[in-house]
């Protein structure tokens, strides 16, 4: 086992290399307890889905989630079994916390994989929320870029890249609310399709060869910081506007909680549920959030960005 750096707040301790986690933070994890997440490898075959192993969740492909996923929940009900497109089956041990990855998988697309659901359903467990949201870090304050897919969440975060602000996260965002509201860094990559990416003045280099329409970039090891939480200044939920306008309101509350609940990961029962409406009603309660209606074009990035900038400096 090495140390593989860290990740939505977990150190991580891997017996295979992994090339999307950060550096160690420095203090600690604010004097939190450090808690290790264990990777280990397995023939895929073994990690399936047993027969007393429960369906709890199942998503099929559509054109705005291209990637079929099931979870299934083991027995001891802290375990999970995942099979994800492209990625293969991981087991995962939300109680240790330990996952299990496909030995035999191509490693950028498994690597992906891992910090998607089953790292999710890890640090859900811990307590802390999941948001299917881009975050960008200005100036040492979080900003959160919430919306469907193909809002422009990842276009955005890699124009905060450009702009030499640290991406924090590109598809899941792992938000603390004990304490200061916070946003643990996740994995060190942007997936960006190829038509976008070529429309950057120095577009992104990265793996391109994978079965699909996407760029996928490491971001520069230089630049990625470490896990350390950077305090949550707001959240900006994105719309498609059909005028050239960029437009920034202030969200009634009612409407970014049912926003951001379509946005949540939670587990199909009652208490899950409650939980995560909880910690969503406790969220926007305590951090400002906005709605931004705006043209899908590049030539709105330059107002984008400094909306953003005067968002995280409370202005």
């Amino acid at each position: 086992m090495i140390d593989a750096g860290s990740c939505y707040g977990y150190q991580i301790s891997s017996a295979v290399p992994l090339y999307f986690t950060r550096n160690r933070p420095a203090d600690d994890l604010h004097a939190s307890p450090v808690q290790i997440l264990t990777v280990v490898a397995e023939d895929d075959d073994s990690l399936s889905a047993q027969p007393d192993d429960e369906l709890v969740i199942e998503w099929t492909a559509t054109p705005d989630r291209p990637v079929a996923a099931q979870v299934y929940r083991c027995p001891s009900r802290t375990e999970y079994r995942v099979h994800i497109d492209g990625g293969g089956w991981f087991a995962i041990d939300t109680a240790q916390p330990k996952i299990t990855i496909p030995s035999g998988a191509e490693h950028t697309r498994r690597e992906e994989r891992l910090w998607g659901l089953p790292a999710l359903l890890c640090f859900a467990a811990r307590g802390d929320l999941p948001l299917h949201a881009a975050t960008i870090d200005v100036d040492g304050r979080a900003i959160v870029l919430a919306g469907p897919s193909r809002a422009g969440k990842t276009t955005l975060a890699a124009a905060a890249a450009e702009a030499g602000w640290r991406v924090l996260s590109e598809d899941n965002t792992c938000i603390r609310l004990a304490g200061d509201v916070s946003v643990l860094p996740g994995p060190a990559l942007l997936r960006l399709r190829r038509d976008v990416a070529a429309q950057f003045d120095e577009p992104p280099s990265g793996t391109s060869d994978l079965a699909d329409d996407r760029v996928h970039v490491t971001l520069h090891r230089d630049s990625i910081g470490d896990g350390t939480p950077v305090p949550l200044a707001a959240i900006v939920l994105l719309h498609a506007h059909e005028s050239s306008d960029v437009v920034l309101t202030k969200a009634v509350s009612p409407q970014a909680l049912r926003d951001l609940w379509s946005l949540s990961f939670r587990l199909p029962e009652t208490a899950a549920r409650t939980r995560c409406f909880d910690a969503l009603a406790e969220l926007v309660r305590r951090v400002p959030v906005w709605d931004v209606r705006r043209p899908l074009t590049m030539d709105s990035l330059p107002a984008l960005l400094g909306m953003l900038k005067k968002l995280a400096a409370g202005d």
